[in-house]
Order: structure tokens, then sequence, then C-alpha cells
């Protein structure tokens, strides 16, 4: 059996059609491999064509304010990817006079692109022979080969690469050989319980052969969860009759770094007096404080648990003791700007309460 050929046929009669795969354009596939990474592609796919649709070319992208560029992205997690393919995309329009690199070697360098991201766009774009190693692509390839130790262990993953450079070079066709590995590992070759039986490599796998399929690859454990407590107040101002709140930008170097955020006051055990002192509002307003709801939002390496608050005044009352980090907007216009899931949630939350409200005050 000569691996690359069955894998190619296997391809050929069981691939999805995913629009990035129509296409030679490395912007596109950029994109795509992007906002695929960490994400499942049921997920990544209406996405893609949000941010396609919003940044159609290098141009677009690298002209739009990275405000916007988030604001697209948003739901989608791992801001870091959103902020360095708006850098990377100003990268190639002032360095490289907004010509896309062509090379594995030219790819790499762009802001936020690693060996794999390198790997794909050059040979789906440009017919390198790159081979990509994704977790699909380490998951298939250890078993088939029996790699049993940590796969990110520099012998193990040179052992795979080698095997992966040997094969894509027989299939002489780069591109479909790394979407083959891909697809094969994200369809069949699944992370748990996979059909082994009918697979059309199991002869030759020796994870298959040695009962080691679900155990492997064997993946280092990740660290515990650190967990935080956030509380957000989202102050229902009256404002010269217009309804605001108040907003700020998280600029430090932390989760969800760009993205705005309602006032927080991070801490674990509160009382409304806490709430009160933090943001220097008058002692007798604590009345005005009510609590809404929690939930528990998890991400890679923390788990937030966040309570949001809600405060009725007028501007005038807080005027004095506004922070400078805050900015008065009206609710109206929340929607125009990028803000963390958990944020997204409360509000909508709160919209859909007060059409409730509406209607029910109008029957």
């Amino acid at each position: 059996m000569i691996f690359s050929l069955e894998l190619i046929k296997w391809y050929s009669e069981n691939k999805r059609s995913l629009p990035w795969r129509n296409t030679r354009n490395p912007y596109l596939i950029w994109v795509s491999e992007i906002i695929m990474q960490q994400t499942r592609v049921e997920q990544g796919l209406p996405y893609y064509h949000r941010f396609i649709s919003a940044f159609p070319n290098l141009k677009t992208l690298a002209n739009a304010p990275l405000d916007e560029v988030l604001r697209i992205w948003q739901g989608l997690g791992y801001y870091s990817r959103a902020r360095n393919i708006h850098y990377a995309a100003n990268q190639i329009q002032q360095d490289l006079n907004g010509i896309f690199p062509s090379t594995y070697l030219e790819i790499l360098k762009l802001k936020g692109v690693g060996k794999y991201t390198a790997s794909a766009i050059a040979s789906f774009a440009f017919d390198e022979y790159t081979p990509v190693l994704d977790g699909n692509v380490i998951r298939f390839t250890s078993r088939y080969l029996g790699v049993y130790g940590e796969v990110a262990k520099k012998e193990n993953a040179k052992t795979m690469e080698d095997f992966l450079l040997l094969e894509i070079k027989k299939s002489k066709a780069p591109d479909v050989f790394n979407q083959a590995m891909m697809e094969f590992g994200a369809l069949h070759c699944t992370p748990q319980n996979p059909n082994c039986k009918i697979c059309i490599f199991k002869i030759n796998c020796r994870a298959f052969a040695d009962n080691k399929v679900n155990s492997t690859p064997l993946v280092k454990k990740s660290a515990k969860k650190q967990k935080r407590f956030f509380n957000y107040v989202y102050f229902d101002i009256e404002n010269k009759g217009i309804p605001s709140t108040l907003i700020s930008k998280r600029v430090q170097k932390d989760i969800w770094q760009d993205l705005y955020e309602l006032p927080l006051l991070e801490q674990e055990k509160i009382k409304k007096s806490d709430i009160v002192d933090f943001f220097h509002l008058p002692k007798s307003s604590e009345k005005n404080l009510k609590k809404q709801f929690k939930i528990i939002h998890q991400l890679s390496h923390r788990e937030l648990h966040v309570v949001f608050w809600e405060y009725h005044t007028s501007l005038d009352v807080i005027s004095d003791t506004l922070s400078p980090l805050y900015e008065v907007i009206p609710q109206i216009k929340l929607s125009q700007k990028a803000f963390p899931v958990p944020i997204v949630s409360f509000l909508n939350r709160k919209e859909e309460t007060e059409k409730i409200l509406s209607l029910d005050k109008n029957n």
C-alpha cells in the first residue's frame, strides 16, 4: 500500500466542501487557518464568512481600525489571533507593498504565524512541499507510526515530520496531501473511539495493532485553571434624556486585551458597600444597586466567575466621581463596540428582558 495514494483517494471521496478549499488566494487561506486555530470548523465557518465579508482582501483588513476587527471577531475567543492578523496585514501592506509572501520561510515571519500555519499557506497557495502538523495530523500520524511518548518532544515531532515530508513528496500534490491528512484526522481518526475496524490504514497502524489508539497521542496535562472573580456594574444612566452607560477599554496585557468592558471590580467575596466605595458612589445609594445574575465562563487557562450588577442613576450624580478611564456612551451604541462573551450575553439578556417588559406594558 502506498500511503499517500490511499490517503488522497479517501480524501477525494470523503472531503467536506469548505470555501477556502476552492481558492489559491493566500489571503483567504490565511484567514481561514487563523480562524480555525483552536476552533471547530462548524463553529468557525460563520465567522470566516463574516470576516471575509467585512474585510474581503488584505488592504481592507490593514486599513481597518483594530476596534472594528475585534468587533467582527467578537465571540470567537483567543483575541490575540485578531490582533496578530491585523498587525500582520499592516506588515504586508507597509513592508511588502501589499504582496503576500510566497514561501514558507517568508510567511513564517508574519506576526502570529507559526510553523503549522506557514506550512498550510505555503502548500495550499504556492505548492510548497511543507507538511502540516496540526492537532488532527499529529493524532493520526502518531497513531499510525506508534509514537507513544509526548508528541511535543523534539525527537517525536521529528519522527512524524520526517514521515510526512517523505509522503508529501511521493504525493506530488502538497496541497491535496496536507488537506487530506487534516481531513482524515478530523473525520475518521477522531480523538476518542475512532472506527478502526473500517479504517483503510488499520493493517499498518501501530496503535491499532498495539491496542493503544485511545491513549495516543500522549499530551502533557494542562495546569489547573486559575479562578478569577469579576463584578461588572452596568450603570443605567439618565443623560439629558439619552439612556447611557459607562464602558472602558482593557488596555493591559491580560485576557480580552483591547476589548471594551463595563466598570469592573475584581474581587471574590463582595458586598454592595464594596462596590459603592470602589466607584465612589453616594453612601445612601446602595438601594440603587441590584444584583442581576452570575455566570461561570471557561477560558483555556482560567475559570471566570462573573457577577453582573445594575445601578440606576443620573450623570450629574456621578459625574464628579467618574474615573477618566470610563467613557459615557448611549446604550443604543453598545452594539458598535467589541465586548467579551460574558458581557455580550448580559447585554443580550437585558435587551430581551426589556422587550418582554415593553410588550407586557403595551398589552
